[in-house]
């Protein structure tokens, strides 16, 4: 006769960035809520081994993108590497490419004079990770 097996679970509090997450883990699979407010970093990916140590893969949460008349400013949380910092228009066409050593600072700022006003959306991409965000030209 066959036993019926329930799968094991635990609980675990991960705080990275002044951010908590609940993490279950329920024999293969894991799950990852952010417990209130919105967490500094995304968890992408969690390889979760029973009975050995656990690996954890962190990347940027978002981009924050600030808006003074023209001069839009550019911020990320951490560093990527060498990335290519983009701003499409809302037909998608690139206006700005450039690359950034997200290393070495930790923003960017855009003079966007002479851009028509509207939607725009700046792209930081690097070999591995990209990180998306919108912003309204005046």
């Amino acid at each position: 006769m066959e036993k019926n097996h329930r799968p094991s679970s635990s609980l675990a509090i991960l705080v990275i960035a002044s951010s908590f997450f609940a993490i279950s883990f329920m024999s293969r699979a894991s799950i990852i809520t952010p417990l209130g407010g919105s967490p500094g970093t995304t968890i992408t990916s969690m390889i979760v081994t029973t009975g050995r140590a656990s690996s954890l893969i962190v990347a940027p949460a978002s981009l924050n993108v600030t808006v003074l008349g023209t001069q839009v400013t550019v911020q990320w949380s951490q560093s990527i590497g060498q990335a290519e910092l983009t701003v499409e228009d809302q037909t998608g066409q690139v206006v700005v490419d450039d690359v950034v050593n997200t290393q070495s600072t930790s923003s960017y700022t855009i003079d966007m004079t002479g851009f028509d006003s509207g939607t725009y959306t700046v792209i930081l991409k690097s070999s591995t990770k990209q990180v998306t965000q919108d912003f309204t030209l005046n």
